[in-house]
């Protein structure tokens, strides 16, 4: 069995004094993402801010065992409740620019990589995000966790949803392309009696889930765009779940939670679990346990970090052949199993970590983020999927307009033999920014 493990290394901008942050020049300080129960994993924009940027970056490196070099403009725009980020990435290589990166009308729409408005009716608020998905959970992550939309190297995407909220309650619905969208996923929730009764429902649906994936002389195949060829049914899945919140955060909160979760057409499981809370001063503890009573022809976290991959090949050892819809029939005897998380947030550290117990391995993750001095962050995603996955970014700020930048990433390509392989690029170069914000 493989231990897979994953490292999220969260953006430090935010946690660094305003005259001394190594300028990001990215966007992904606004890229769209849905509050996990305990607290998101993207940070928040400054409330308000106003103002422009406009940021390059110049990497030289390695990419796929070649000699690389990429350039990578990027916008952001802030005006009070609207925010716009816009990035591209081009590579060239000895070949000159890689062709893939734009050979479909997604990729260039992923020049949007984020997106959000929003308005205020009454007490109600109306929001629009789009753009990068990183980390998207929904309630406690039994069927969304950690879902990312831009995996896959060779397909950029790029998502679009609404959000509506009150003082009680909060929906969200989104897509993971809003030109070519095979996901779609929702959520609804409430609280009542002053917050210690909490509900909710998610759900969605794959409107193209691949069963299996035609092949050739014993190879798969894939289409011009590097798409493999599968045979595509829809598939749905829905999640209802049920806490309650005993005691206050600043003391200790305990709540006792149960989700249970329909793969319609497929397993059922039933995910009984709690979690605890305890605020300190700048500084926030939470901790989250469950025991998973499952069907065989089951998968907890079904919408996760790996899933634009593996719905069209499983990352499970031994399953490489089928999808991840077919995976779910591949009878696994008892499989009932456990997951645990921990983490620690404050300021300037956020760490987590965990495991869980799942059908043909158990899995690992792990969270860090830390600041490098006063002059530099550390962000990134490495995860261990039948191999590292990834991406790693160490920014060093020189002056208020310039910084190093030094990255690796690791994420994963069709071959040619029609199967999913890693494919690394690591680099290191120049970044400029100019602007108010």
């Amino acid at each position: 069995m493989v231990l897979h493990a994953v490292l999220l290394l969260g953006s430090l901008v935010g946690a660094l004094p305003a005259d001394k942050r190594p300028e990001p020049g990215g966007p992904e300080a606004v890229a769209t993402t849905a509050e996990h129960p305990v607290e998101s994993s993207t940070t928040a924009p400054r409330e308000g801010a106003r103002g422009i940027r406009v940021s390059s970056e110049s990497v030289a490196g390695g990419f796929d065992g070649q000699f690389a070099a990429s350039f990578r403009p990027s916008l952001e725009l802030r005006a009070g409740t609207l925010e716009l980020a816009l990035g591209a990435r081009i590579t060239s290589g000895t070949d000159g620019v890689r062709k893939r990166d734009w050979d479909e009308a997604s990729d260039w729409t992923h020049i949007l990589r984020g997106f959000r408005a929003k308005g205020a009716i009454g007490e109600v608020e109306v929001g629009l995000r789009g753009g990068d998905l990183g980390g998207l959970t929904f309630g406690h992550g039994a069927l969304v966790r950690d879902y990312v939309n831009n995996l896959d190297l060779d397909h950029g995407r790029a998502s679009m949803g609404m959000i509506v909220e009150g003082p009680l309650f909060r929906t969200e619905a989104l897509v993971d392309d809003f030109l070519a969208p095979h996901l779609a996923l929702g959520r609804a929730g409430i609280e009542a009696f002053d917050h210690v009764l909490r509900f909710g429902v998610s759900g969605g649906a794959d409107v193209s889930s691949p069963s299996s994936v035609a092949e050739a002389m014993g190879r798969r195949t894939a289409d011009a765009f590097g798409v493999p060829v599968a045979t595509e049914r829809g598939m749905g899945f829905l999640t209802v779940d049920a806490e309650v919140a005993l005691g206050k955060p600043a003391e200790v909160e305990v709540a006792p939670y149960l989700d249970v979760v329909n793969l319609l057409g497929f397993g059922r499981a039933a995910h009984v679990g709690g979690r605890v809370r305890k605020d300190f001063p700048g500084a926030r503890f939470d901790a989250q346990a469950e025991w998973r009573f499952q069907s065989d022809d089951y998968l907890p976290g079904y919408v996760d970090f790996t899933y634009d991959i593996e719905r069209y090949q499983s990352l499970t050892p031994g399953l490489s052949q089928l999808t991840k819809r077919a995976e779910l029939a591949a009878a696994r005897g008892n499989v009932n199993g456990f997951r645990f998380e921990a983490g620690l947030r404050s300021r300037w550290i956020d760490v987590r970590a965990g495991i869980e117990d799942r059908p043909g391995e158990p899995r690992g993750f792990g969270k860090a983020s830390l600041p490098l001095g006063p002059y530099a962050r550390l962000s990134g995603l490495l995860a261990y999927a039948g191999g590292p996955l990834g991406a790693a970014d160490l920014r060093v700020s020189l002056s208020k307009r310039t910084y190093l930048v030094a990255d690796y990433t690791r994420r994963l390509t069709i071959g040619e033999d029609g199967s999913y392989r890693p494919l690394w690029a690591a680099g290191a170069g120049l970044g400029l920014t100019i602007g108010t914000l």
